[in-house]
């Protein structure tokens, strides 16, 4: 639903949020990298050598290999076709 809201109740609205000026007059990328923060505290729930559930590099690729043919329908970049584009495209 569209709402319309005259230039009073506009300028209102911004008083009443007056953070949000704050972040529309923000321009460029910031020079640090935004810092993320977690309120739930880490767990470790297992700790294993080797490459997931195999023991060799084959036995990861295999597996990898498995992952990508069962989930081909829900992972977009493999429906790009590399033939059709060209690094000066890019």
């Amino acid at each position: 639903m569209k709402q319309t809201l005259s230039l009073q109740e506009l300028g209102d609205w911004f008083v009443r949020n007056p953070t949000l000026g704050e972040i529309l007059d923000r321009s460029g990328e910031s020079q640090r990298p935004p810092l993320l923060i977690f309120e739930h505290a880490d767990h470790l729930y297992s700790v294993s050598r080797g490459y997931g559930v195999g023991v060799k590099p084959e036995d990861y690729l295999d597996a990898f290999a498995a992952y990508i043919e069962r989930n081909r329908d829900m992972l977009p970049v493999l429906t790009i076709d590399p033939s059709a584009h060209h690094r000066a495209e890019a």
